[in-house]
């Protein structure tokens, strides 16, 4: 049987501020339903080591052309990322129906940019 092929999963600098503010922000009502949510999304990446590919590609992003990112939906969160290589890199968490701030400023298209991004990227244990 063939062994199953293992990707590193890396957080992008803005993936990981955004569930720090996710976490936050549910911690003012409470610190235990926080943690659960934070588990939660770490568990749903934590899925894209062995399956990458297992997320759709981003319908948003379809309609304008870019197929290359993918989403996991954690209801009421999308984990969206690209894959690379033997990397999945995550670039941000959107909360479904609602389109985030930082996307506008996005350059999709750009595929240095998460080149220039690199010293950024968190690796998540």
């Amino acid at each position: 049987m063939a062994e199953a092929k293992s990707y590193q999963v890396l957080w992008i600098h803005t993936a990981q501020q955004d569930l720090t503010e996710i976490v936050e922000y549910i911690a003012q009502d409470s610190i235990g339903d926080a943690l659960a949510i934070l588990h939660k999304l770490e568990t749903k990446a934590a899925l894209l080591i062995s399956l990458p590919n297992r997320g759709r590609i981003v319908p948003e992003l379809l309609h304008a052309g870019i197929s290359h990112y993918r989403e996991l939906v954690s209801a009421p969160w999308r984990i969206v990322y690209r894959v690379e290589s033997r990397q999945v890199l995550i670039r941000l968490y959107w909360t479904v129906g609602v389109i985030c701030r930082r996307c506008s400023s996005v350059d999709w298209r750009a595929d240095a940019q998460l080149m220039e991004l690199a010293p950024l990227i968190l690796k998540r244990a």
